[in-house]
């Protein structure tokens, strides 16, 4: 296909970049980058928001870190060790579960309608993954009763 060339100028601008890139791409980096350094305000929301998605992202790669083991179990059926495997992981993610909670009892401890919202989301949040968590178990419930 071909492009008109006026098409071609008003889609390219030669000054100060080289020529065929996209007008817009540099200003999108730069408000991006200063997105990033805006966050790092010390405010006790951005911090437990950054401690929610940590908490979820850790709770995240444990589902599929089970979830891969599972498929290595069922080539080796090796009962017991999914038995092992999930018991543990089950405590591993109550456990991170509760370091988020006292993270939001430090965070709001004078401030309870904001604990309860930020409450709310962190439940939201870790709700799919607790379903997730729960599909896996099945599978290997059905494993260990083969």
């Amino acid at each position: 296909t071909t492009v008109s060339p006026a098409r071609r100028s008003s889609m390219y601008s030669a000054k100060g970049r080289a020529r065929g890139e996209p007008v817009g791409k540099r200003r999108q980096k730069k408000s991006s980058a200063v997105l990033k350094k805006r966050t790092t305000t010390g405010s006790p929301v951005t911090s437990l928001d950054r401690i929610l998605k940590q908490c979820a992202g850790s709770q995240a790669k444990l589902v599929e870190g089970f979830a891969s083991r599972l498929q290595s179990e069922i080539v080796r059926s090796h009962k017991e060790d999914i038995k092992k495997y999930r018991a543990k992981s089950e405590k591993r993610r109550q456990k991170l579960g509760d370091q988020a909670n006292e993270t939001l009892s430090v965070c709001f401890a004078d401030k309870e309608n904001q604990r309860k919202a930020a409450t709310q989301s962190m439940v939201a949040k870790g709700q799919d993954l607790k379903g997730k968590f729960r599909k896996i178990s099945g599978k290997s419930n059905q494993l260990i009763k083969r």
